[in-house]
């Protein structure tokens, strides 16, 4: 929690409306005090002894008051939330006023929910729902206690439900659409094609003028249909013209969509698309959608760092490198930068220099090593060092084959890489002492052995490097 949270969860705790126990009030004060220069002070009897003096020593007394604690934090949390989401706590409200048949103000509380949800300063990713919550409500308030024979918003209100449905059924579709296609998995989308169908008929429509549902729908569809570039060019167009009419998580959603075409195009081969991502991370980073509260991801650094350095824009990564170091969460903060900033060295040829931040890259998650390793087996290649490189490569796939946080996909990338290295590594060092048509011919293979290999890290630098080999 951070400071001003616990200062927070502490008047909640110190709140009779909230809780009237004290030693529970206690046992947080003590618990504040001691962290997190004095954690010694929370040591269990010394604990007890301060809320219970005199008394002998009941563990039970202590795990009573911790469950007690929990339960105010649930609380807390709770709170929290609906402070973050004023059109849900509007709703809850209004709800409650409803089933409490207090009708006066309920007719209140709607009418100020009409006004929050109208307001492009309340945006929420549930927005659809609570309208459609709101109109039943009002709905059935009317025909029940008011005049049955009114023209009573039901219509809109089914309009409403479908809208909510719509969206959901797309927003889950496009996630679960990207998961099969980063991690060979498969689900069933139900009635899926139907709602597609739907969507496609009433377009100019009941759905007209639903951005959430466009971007929904174009987004699922350029994950669908990677050959048709209108998809995307539709995701661009939303984002260029009504990206800040969408909620926060919508927003996110539209730039990843945009960013996973150009990916998935960029690894087909299409390199014109790795100038287009690269344009669409520096819209993220104006327009906040690639963080999250602020922070951002290692891998979408990496990635920016990656496509900069394909690109060549050495001077813009490495201002970006700089600039964006401390918006990296903090416990991957050293090892993600000294990573990157090698990667840019090594992208200039500036071999010594990416050498020894590759020698700050330390970090227990796993992909650091892997990356770690795969950089240095560039540059040994690229300083002719075969000896070096051959030993590294040995030493990788026993890392690979033994290390338990490595699924079985990954290892079989992993390996296929090692395997196609050192082939070309040895065929390369063979070119000065074998026919020049044949060893044409072996390259040749290995390059078709490549292209044919799906499970395989690095693939597109071993493609190239197989085609240029000198002979």
């Amino acid at each position: 929690m951070t400071p001003p949270e616990r200062e927070r969860f502490r008047r909640l705790v110190g709140s009779p409306y909230f809780n009237q126990h004290q030693p529970t009030i206690q046992f947080l004060d003590l618990i504040l005090e001691a962290l997190p220069e004095h954690p010694d002070h929370l040591e269990r009897r010394r604990l007890f002894t301060r809320l219970f003096p005199g008394e002998p020593f009941r563990m039970q007394s202590l795990y009573d008051l911790a469950s007690n604690l929990g339960k105010l934090y649930e609380r807390f949390l709770a709170n929290e939330y609906l402070e973050e989401h004023p059109l849900r706590a509007e709703l809850l409200t209004m709800e409650a006023a409803y089933v409490g048949t207090r009708f006066d103000y309920f007719k209140g509380r709607a009418r100020k929910l009409h006004r929050l949800i109208e307001s492009p300063d309340q945006r929420d990713e549930q927005e659809k729902w609570i309208a459609y919550q709101l109109l039943r409500f009002e709905a059935y308030y009317s025909g029940h206690y008011e005049n049955r024979a009114a023209n009573l918003p039901f219509q809109e209100m089914l309009h409403r439900l479908d809208h909510f449905y719509i969206v959901e059924k797309l927003h889950h579709a496009c996630h679960l659409t990207a998961n099969m296609m980063l991690m060979n998995t498969s689900y069933d989308f139900g009635f899926l094609d139907e709602v597609l169908t739907y969507v496609e008929a009433e377009r100019d429509g009941v759905l007209a003028g639903q951005p959430s549902i466009e971007l929904y729908y174009w987004g699922l569809m350029s994950m669908r249909e990677l050959d048709n570039p209108e998809h995307y060019y539709r995701l661009i167009d939303l984002m260029d013209h009504q990206f800040e009419s969408f909620s926060l998580r919508e927003q996110k959603d539209l730039f990843s969509f945009a960013c996973n075409y150009c990916i998935a195009l960029t690894n087909r081969g299409n390199h014109s698309f790795l100038r287009e991502l690269y344009n669409l991370y520096q819209r993220g980073l104006k327009n906040g959608a690639i963080f999250d509260h602020g922070l951002l991801s290692e891998w979408n650094f990496k990635n920016i760092v990656s496509i900069g350095c394909a690109l060549k824009e050495f001077t813009e990564t490495e201002s970006f490198l700089e600039t964006y170091r401390d918006h990296i969460p903090a416990n991957r903060r050293d090892a993600a930068y000294a990573l990157n900033k090698a990667q840019l060295h090594y992208a200039r040829k500036e071999y010594d220099l990416a050498g020894r931040y590759l020698r700050d890259v330390r970090h227990p998650d796993v992909k650091y090593h892997l990356s770690r390793v795969l950089l240095e087996v560039r540059m040994a290649y690229e300083q002719h060092d075969t000896n070096y490189l051959i030993n590294i490569l040995d030493t990788f796939r026993l890392f690979v084959m033994r290390n338990r946080k490595i699924t079985t996909s990954e290892k079989k990338s992993y390996t296929n890489y090692v395997r196609f290295t050192k082939q070309l590594v040895l065929l390369k060092h063979q070119a000065d002492y074998i026919d020049e048509d044949k060893l044409r011919t072996k390259l040749d293979k290995l390059h078709q052995k490549i292209r044919a290999t799906s499970l395989l890290i690095g693939k597109e630098w071993l493609v190239q490097e197989s085609l240029t080999v000198e002979v």
